[in-house]
């Protein structure tokens, strides 16, 4: 393996040879290289109104050797500057790009939610998210502003069909947004596609401080938001009408684990179609850790407060495949007398979220950000007697496994689903 670190030195121009701290970043393939492969498109934000993009081209790093210690005098990356984008008044949180390709959505402290946007005449043959390598000026993208009429936006996620995006608020409250043009977009040539138009499809304020972190179900049926009141808050879908139950759940599908990718597709496509309507919100806060005699249950609080995690953020995510959530800024007690209890990261499973699947602990400080790769992984052919130690007594349940990497307060730490230490 070869593993190389770029530096990007340079964020803002306002802040007299100091960088200004990065709070969000956002990467999307966009444009074909010379020799057929695809290079990518970084957006940065921070504590300034500026987002940046860059171009970011990875190489094959193939240097004739099957030594990892050759040394090249060759950086494997390289990182070209595109442009700035200058709409914001105040620091913005947070940046993402939408699944299709075709949208940007910013948002920070002002709390209005930007949407920069693909034009429609540079969408041709499904190919709209190779534009981004060629922006060099804010007027080359379209631009949307929309209000959110909230203090201050600190995370948003796409729906993975790009219709819908979530955000979370400084107020308490978690917004969807949807596009009102997405179905007419989806049926029509696209010489007639429309630009994208916004509007709040629902607000929830049960949180009872910042929402400071929100990740929007890879298959559509919750939304989950993570907030400094020291809760996770799940959001699910109400059932459909009963003549499209069935879809949900076939009586033919075998039992497995994981759901056919067919009938995945058929609940991504049904969920798509219909009207979003939210129902009874689960909350994740505590777990018990003892019953004592006379049946009473002694609870411990799952997350850490704001004065041990000195973070803005609680950034928590979906695997790619909708297995797990999975959570940061956890605390782990061990029992009702554990007096030093462990910062972790957990693992939630799908539809089963009163007590963590896995907890990934031994932590040294709080975990406060975590990112999904976009790739499945296949499991090792035949595990090593070594790995067994390290090797989650339930990790051989998928044909498959999720990486994922934990940002705490000083460190970035590497894990998949199969194993309970980093990679």
């Amino acid at each position: 393996m070869k593993v190389e670190t770029p530096q990007i030195l340079w964020n803002s121009e306002s802040d007299k040879g100091k960088n200004a701290p990065l709070y969000s970043v956002a990467l999307q393939e966009s444009g074909v290289e010379t020799d057929g492969g695809y290079t990518h498109v970084l957006a940065t934000a921070g504590n300034t109104n500026s987002i940046n993009l860059w171009k970011v081209s990875f190489t094959s790093g193939k240097t004739g050797s099957s030594s990892i210690f050759q040394k090249s005098t060759k950086p494997l990356n390289q990182i070209d500057w595109l442009a700035s984008l200058s709409r914001h008044d105040l620091p913005v949180n947070s940046v993402a790009f939408s699944p299709d390709g075709l949208h940007l959505v910013t948002a920070g402290e002002a709390g209005s939610i930007i949407l920069w946007s693909v034009p429609v005449s540079k969408r041709g043959g499904g190919n709209g998210r190779h534009f981004w390598s060629t922006v060099t000026k804010e007027n080359d993208l379209s631009v949307r502003i929309i209000s959110t009429h909230c203090e201050g936006v600190c995370d948003i996620s796409w729906s993975a069909d790009s219709k819908r995006f979530t955000v979370g608020t400084i107020d308490s409250n978690v917004l969807i947004f949807e596009d009102k043009h997405y179905a007419t977009n989806q049926c029509s040539p696209e010489t007639h596609q429309k630009d994208s138009e916004w509007q709040v499809v629902f607000r929830n304020g049960e949180h009872s401080a910042f929402v400071q972190g929100v990740s929007y179900d890879p298959l559509g049926v919750y939304i989950a938001s993570m907030g400094s009141d020291r809760t996770v808050r799940v959001f699910p879908r109400k059932t459909p009408p009963k003549s499209k139950r069935q879809v949900l759940r076939p009586s033919n599908a075998p039992r497995t684990v994981s759901p056919p990718q067919e009938h995945q597709n058929q609940v991504a496509r049904l969920l798509t179609e219909t009207k979003l309507e939210i129902g009874k919100t689960k909350r994740i806060q505590r777990r018990c850790v003892h019953v004592d005699e006379v049946g009473a249950q002694i609870k411990q609080r799952l997350f850490v407060d704001e004065s041990t995690c000195e973070s803005f953020f609680r950034r928590l995510c979906w695997t790619t495949d909708g297995l797990y959530l999975i959570t940061p800024c956890a605390l782990w007690h061990q029992d009702q007398n554990d007096e030093s209890p462990s910062f972790s990261t957990y693992l939630f499973a799908r539809h089963r979220f009163d007590e963590p699947y896995k907890v990934l602990a031994g932590l040294e400080k709080p975990s406060v950000v975590v990112r999904p790769n976009p790739v499945l992984f296949e499991m090792p052919e035949s595990e090593l007697e070594e790995s067994k130690e390290n090797q989650s007594p339930r990790g051989g349940d998928l044909p498959y496994r999720s990486v994922f990497a934990v940002l705490t307060l000083d460190s970035v730490l590497v894990y998949d689903t199969h194993h309970d230490r980093p990679l």
